[in-house]
């Protein structure tokens, strides 16, 4: 069994007003969009107009792991299947901390990770993390399979992981 911290719900706020994706996720002094989550995830996205407040969760995890381990631990719903939706909560969650303040996204320099359906309908590792030298977040997006994860690193999920008491 994968060593996570305990579980920790967030609720996402409700969006009302229309939001341009590609508008937001653009390289800029605050914001370093990589050409993968680009080409991966806003590639496939659409304007949104609306959308209600859900909950998400997270843990940290405490060891070294894959994305097999790691999504061998989640609920089987783990991923974040509407790619528009996930890109503006997640723009949300990066102007809440848009100066590296704490939040629900840990601004350790670790990586945040969201599963999110992208391009092809192939899943994707989402990773953002916050370069405190640069005063920046980077957005990118992996594919799963080559990378290990360390301890430290947030990972999202849009059901509650199954081994969970909550």
């Amino acid at each position: 069994m994968l060593m996570m911290t305990s579980i920790t719900s967030v609720t996402l706020p409700e969006r009302t007003d229309p939001f341009n994706l590609k508008d937001f996720f653009k390289t800029r002094r605050d914001l370093n969009v990589g050409y993968d989550f680009t080409d991966r995830i806003l590639s496939v996205t659409k304007e949104v107009e609306s959308l209600p407040a859900i909950a998400i969760y997270y843990c940290d995890l405490t060891e070294l792991a894959t994305d097999d381990q790691i999504k061998s631990e989640l609920s089987s719903d783990h991923v974040f299947q509407d790619t528009s939706a996930f890109c503006v909560y997640l723009a949300d969650m990066i102007e809440k901390q848009a100066k590296g303040e704490k939040g629900d996204l840990i601004n350790t320099g670790f990586a945040n990770i969201f599963y999110v359906v992208g391009k092809n309908g192939a899943v994707f590792a989402v990773r953002v993390h916050w370069r405190s030298g640069c005063r920046r977040w980077d957005v990118d997006a992996d594919q799963l399979g080559g990378l290990q994860w360390i301890a430290g690193v947030r990972v999202f999920s849009t059901q509650l992981p199954a081994r969970s008491s909550l």
